[in-house]
């Protein structure tokens, strides 16, 4: 599982945040750098333009999605598929604030998309250089958090427990909002755990895939083959097959 701290518009997020959305699809130039670890579940944490801290003038990171899926297409079918979750209002909005970002005066050819669900917003910004100090505060698109283990992940987690979950959107699904975040910090929490101390355990491929078919609402924590956790009934079990 990897962590991507993404570089973006305020501006976007709040239209987002304003109706409480869930889910977004969050778009990119297919001339942009491209990502060499980032899959299905992986978060994206939203270092917003506009969240700037006012001495240091850092981007703060202002919430998180996690991917379920992405898409390349046309700017006119990307707005017909996902609409306002793209984070405007309408598709000449839309097709300005790509013009802007490209910094060219005529729409790309394609768009990729990428897609989260189990979107969460800050109740303010947190700041990076505050929970590592040797992090760059200078970034052109995105950087990694964590390509592997989840150590800085957990950081900005605990952090934002602090700080906690924007109050509008509360306000609109409190329920949700404040259950996913809750059992996102528990699940990284666990993942962090089992791969500071169970780094080597593992199963053979043939017994990972007959325990995720036998028990489908299990899944991997940490690419770990061989420990498993249920999100909703929070538990971790380890296949009697792993091996060392």
């Amino acid at each position: 599982m990897a962590s991507i701290a993404y570089i973006c518009d305020m501006k976007m997020i709040d239209y987002h945040r304003l109706f409480g959305h869930q889910t977004m699809n969050f778009w990119r130039l297919t001339n942009a750098k491209q990502f060499t670890k980032f899959k299905q579940g992986d978060y994206l944490f939203f270092l917003a333009k506009g969240s700037e801290h006012p001495q240091t003038r850092e981007k703060g990171l202002v919430g998180y999605g996690k991917l379920a899926h992405t898409t390349s297409c046309s700017v006119s079918k990307m707005w017909k598929l996902y609409g306002t979750y793209n984070g405007y209002e309408n598709e000449n909005d839309f097709k300005e604030a790509i013009k802007k970002v490209s910094k060219l005066n005529t729409l790309p050819k394609t768009l990729n998309g990428l897609y989260l669900d189990q979107v969460v917003f800050f109740n303010g910004p947190l700041y990076l250089s505050e929970i590592d100090g040797t992090v760059s505060r200078n970034l052109e698109s995105f950087m990694y958090l964590d390509k592997e283990g989840v150590s800085l992940t957990l950081k900005v987690l605990d952090k934002a427990k602090e700080i906690g979950i924007n109050t509008w959107q509360a306000a609109l699904d409190d329920e949700l909002n404040e259950s996913t975040f809750d059992l996102d910090y528990i699940e990284t929490v666990v993942s962090h755990q089992v791969y500071e101390y169970f780094p080597t355990l593992t199963s053979t491929l043939k017994h990972h895939k007959q325990f995720i078919e036998a028990f489908p609402d299990y899944k991997s924590v940490k690419e770990i083959k061989g420990v498993f956790y249920h999100r909703d009934k929070k538990n971790v079990c380890y296949s009697t097959f792993t091996k060392h």
